[in-house]
C-alpha cells in the first residue's frame, strides 16, 4: 500500500469557480486600496521599485486612479515578477527550466502596489495588528470567487486514509493568499500543505515535486498523486516514478500515465483503489 498520498486541490478536493477578468474585482481591490491610501497618512513611503527586468517601468503612482488602470499595472507588476524570476533562473544555471514551471509570489506584486500607491503598510500593521497585503488579498480573491465548495465526502476521504496510516500531503499550484481561508474546511485533514507560490515552482516541474518528496521523506515508487489534470498531475508525477489517479471533474477524462481514471470526484473507488494496492 502507498505511505503518501500527494493531492492537487482545486477540481480534485474543492470545488471552485473564479472570475478575474470580472470588473467586480478590481474595483473591490481598489476601493480598499484607495482608502488605505487614506488611512496611511505616510504618502511619503511610495518609493521606487528596483527594476532589474526587461519590463518597462510601472506608470507612477499618480496614474492609478482606476480600477482599470489598477488591473494594467497589477498585470504588469505580474509580468516584471516572472521576468526577475526568468533571469535568476538564468544566472543560476538553469536554462533548462520551463517559463511555464516558474511559480511567482503574487504578494511581491502586492508589496509593489502598495509601494507605488504611497500605502504604509508597516505603519497600518502597528495601527491595525493586521497586514493590509493579506486582507488586500482576500479582498479581491472573495470578489473573483463565485463558488467555492468542498466536494462531497472529502473530509472522511482525507481521515481514511490517515486511519490506514498514509500520509496525505496537499501539492497544489495556487497562490498561498489566495488559498489560506479556501483551505481552512480541509487543512485539518492534510498532514502536510505546500503550496507553489511558496517553492517557487508549479506542476509539472520536476523541481516541484521533488522538493515535496525530499521534505516529507517520501519515496516516489510508495507515493501516489491525484489530481483532475493530465499534463500538470498525472504526467508530472508520473515521470518522478509516481502512480497517479486522475479525477474527471472536468478539465481531463483520459489519461496515457494515471493508474486509475474516476468519473467525478468518487472518493469511494479511489480509497478502494488505495487501501487494494
Amino acid at each position: 500500500m502507498y505511505q503518501f498520498v500527494f493531492l492537487d486541490l482545486y477540481g480534485t478536493l474543492l470545488d471552485i469557480s473564479t472570475d478575474e477578468s470580472s470588473p467586480k474585482p478590481w474595483q473591490a481591490l481598489f476601493d480598499y486600496l484607495t482608502t488605505l491610501q487614506a488611512e496611511s497618512g505616510d504618502a511619503a513611503a511610495a518609493r521606487a521599485i528596483p527594476d532589474d527586468s526587461p519590463v518597462p517601468a510601472v506608470p507612477a503612482a499618480k496614474s492609478i486612479t482606476s480600477p482599470d488602470q489598477l488591473q494594467t499595472v497589477f498585470r504588469q507588476l505580474e509580468e516584471e515578477e516572472m521576468c526577475r524570476r526568468v533571469k535568476i533562473e538564468k544566472a543560476e544555471g538553469r536554462l533548462e527550466t520551463n517559463r511555464s514551471q516558474i511559480e511567482i509570489d503574487i504578494a511581491r506584486v502586492y508589496q509593489k502596489i502598495f509601494s507605488l500607491m504611497g500605502i504604509g503598510r508597516e505603519g497600518l500593521m502597528k495601527k491595525t495588528g493586521k497586514d493590509p497585503i493579506d486582507e488586500a488579498a482576500e479582498l479581491f480573491r472573495s470578489a473573483s470567487r463565485l463558488w467555492v465548495r468542498p466536494y462531497p465526502g472529502v473530509q472522511d476521504f482525507l481521515d481514511n486514509l490517515k486511519g490506514q496510516g498514509i500520509v496525505t500531503v496537499l501539492a497544489s499550484n495556487a497562490q498561498e493568499l489566495y488559498t489560506r481561508s479556501e483551505l481552512n474546511p480541509l487543512r485539518s485533514h492534510l498532514d502536510r500543505v505546500f503550496i507553489s507560490s511558496a517553492i517557487g515552482y508549479k506542476k509539472p516541474s520536476a523541481r516541484f515535486f521533488s522538493y515535496i518528496v525530499k521534505t516529507v521523506g517520501a519515496r516516489a515508487d510508495k507515493t501516489l498523486m491525484i489530481g483532475n489534470e493530465e499534463k500538470t498531475d498525472m504526467a508530472g508525477s508520473h515521470a518522478l516514478g509516481m502512480d497517479g489517479i486522475l479525477l474527471n471533474t472536468g478539465i481531463d477524462s483520459h489519461s496515457a500515465t494515471a493508474r486509475l481514471v474516476v468519473d467525478s470526484p468518487d472518493y469511494g473507488a479511489v480509497y478502494d483503489f488505495i487501501v487494494n494496492s
